[in-house]
């Protein structure tokens, strides 16, 4: 800002000298107008103009040199913005990995849930057969009531080893419902991760996306250089029809001076071809004097409008200049800020909406300036015509005053034997001469004020465009704010995923370690349990043994 403020005081010291020496070239333009210091006066003015263009190209270049320092560090961001891109890739790669280990982990948990509920379905059936035998022999061997006790103390033993049975049974089936369960939980973890895949993906898609703006802006920036140099080469073409017409002028100005300095020798009656080309100088008098009040009222205003429109015109420079630096710090905010939001983009769509849009920007861009170009060659055939036509009427203004020359010397060196006695034929002659050459020295006005005024033509227009090209800027900003909004948004949500798939991964991990402890203590009740059924076993086999002795004995 400091940088900016002294430029400021800079320009707005430099808009002070500038009118302080327009107020100067103004005197000396009251002292010079009696018919000396045009020529002077352009070559100064051109002068001035030269040193404003190498002004505007020193700052040109350092506006060049910071916009290069630009690219470098978005060049940087860029790396940057690839490496985080990477680390998210082997993140990701991280967790798939992660969700393959543990899928695999839970087939594996599957197949030995089967496999256990095989030998329990197995261990069972073996039961039943035990027990429809032992029941098939208690009934054989009903004789004694307290064989009969025994038998009902059997059976309810062995009704409460069925229930036991149940439950080890309903306990497998809860223990398969919650597997079902989680692996209801690892596929939505599954999708979820897919989301943030998808999400990562376009957020690449994004960066892709926000890389092409910037290159579309970048291209925009050289556009604009292209029309500056444009300008330049027409202001340069300008002054060198300037100098051509100035030329011309001093051309018209010798044959003045030649038709003066033959005038001023003493005449005496003309000849008939005298005559005729006095008649001929009427004549076109008459078709002047038509175009002479118009040109009259446009010279005064001329003059000054010329004075203020250099003023003007280098307070535009100024402003322009200004303007652009302006543009450039703006341009510079916006592609910091965008460096460091490139990392939250989203929304594919929106995105894709807004290439769109600006797609067709720079496309209206291009023909815009293609109609500037267009415009600039229209001008520079329009000033080559002008120049045309100044040559073709001095072609023409010359043989007219020669063949006056060449009758007024053949009057000199054959004189009347008597002096004229028509004094009022010589003085409406003189007036006519002085007539002609006023008309002339106004077309020539006209001719040089014209190029002027079609040149601030083409500034204005440069400027409308500079204009244009800035509103773009601005609303390429806002967008980028708009994105960058977005990006934050989606910053959040990720977060918040992420948040969520650590906690779902610890819940995982806990509900593991619960699986295997609970697994490891129905393993060893389960062992305790099949030891004692198989004692219990031994011994109903041992009762049934003795009974079988005591039914033989008896």
């Amino acid at each position: 800002m400091q940088g900016l403020t002294a430029e400021l005081d800079g320009l707005r010291q430099k808009h002070q000298e500038l009118s302080e020496e327009h107020s100067l070239l103004l005197r000396q333009k009251e002292h010079l107008s009696a018919g000396l210091g045009r020529g002077r006066k352009t070559e100064r003015l051109t002068q001035d103009r030269l040193d404003l263009q190498r002004q505007a190209e020193k700052d040109h270049k350092s506006l060049s040199l910071r916009l290069r320092a630009l690219e470098r560090d978005l060049e940087e961001k860029e790396t940057q913005d690839l490496e985080t891109e990477q680390h998210h890739k082997t993140h990701t790669e991280d967790l798939n990995q992660r969700v393959q280990a543990l899928e695999k982990q839970l087939k594996h948990d599957r197949q030995f849930i089967e496999e256990q509920a095989v030998e329990r379905e197995h261990e069972r059936d073996e039961f039943q057969q035990e027990i429809r035998s032992l029941e098939a022999q208690l009934r054989q061997t009903a004789s004694v009531d307290n064989k009969g006790h025994r038998v009902e103390s059997l059976q309810a033993i062995i009704k409460d080893k069925t229930e036991d049975h149940d439950s080890l049974i309903a306990a497998n089936q809860q223990a398969q419902r919650d597997l079902a369960e989680r692996n209801e939980e690892i596929d939505k973890l599954a999708g979820r991760i897919r989301e943030l895949e998808q999400a990562l993906l376009n957020n690449a898609e994004g960066k892709r996306s926000i890389g092409q703006l910037e290159q579309e802006l970048h291209r925009s920036k050289l556009r604009e250089q292209e029309l500056s140099q444009d300008k330049q080469a027409l202001e340069q073409q300008q002054l060198s029809n300037r100098l051509q017409i100035s030329a011309l002028q001093s051309k018209v100005d010798e044959t003045r001076h030649c038709y003066h300095d033959n005038q001023r020798e003493p005449t005496q009656e003309l000849s008939d071809a005298l005559d005729l080309a006095q008649q001929s100088l009427r004549s076109k008098e008459q078709e002047v004097e038509a175009m002479v009040g118009q040109l009259e009222t446009l010279q005064t205003g001329a003059t000054d409008q010329s004075n203020a429109d250099h003023v003007n015109e280098l307070q535009e420079q100024i402003d322009a200049l200004k303007e652009k630096n302006q543009e450039i710090d703006h341009l510079n905010a916006e592609i910091q800020r965008l460096e460091q939001e490139l990392d939250n983009t989203g929304d594919n769509k929106a995105l894709e909406a807004e290439l769109e849009d600006l797609c067709s920007q720079v496309e209206h861009l291009q023909s815009e300036v293609m109609r500037v170009r267009q415009d600039k060659q229209e001008e520079v055939e329009r000033l080559h015509e002008v120049i045309s036509t100044l040559q073709a009427e001095l072609a023409t203004l010359g043989p007219n005053l020669h063949e006056v020359s060449d009758s007024q010397d053949g009057d000199s060196i054959n004189p009347s034997p008597a002096p004229s006695p028509e004094p009022d034929n010589y003085t409406i002659r003189e007036e006519a001469r002085r007539g002609g050459a006023n008309s002339l020295k106004q077309e020539l006005s006209l001719i040089s004020w014209r190029p002027a005024a079609e040149k601030e033509g083409l500034e204005r227009l440069l400027l409308t465009q500079e204009e244009e090209y800035r509103g773009h800027g601005e609303e390429f900003g806002k967008r980028l704010t708009v994105e960058r909004e977005k990006a934050d948004k989606l910053q959040s949500v990720l977060t918040l995923k992420e948040a969520e798939l650590d906690e779902v991964k610890s819940q995982k991990e806990g509900e593991a370690e619960e699986r295997k402890l609970s697994e490891e203590v129905n393993d060893k009740v389960q062992n305790q349990e099949m030891s004692t059924l198989h004692d219990k076993n031994l011994h109903l086999n041992s009762l049934i043994a003795e009974l079988q002795k005591k039914n033989r004995r008896g």
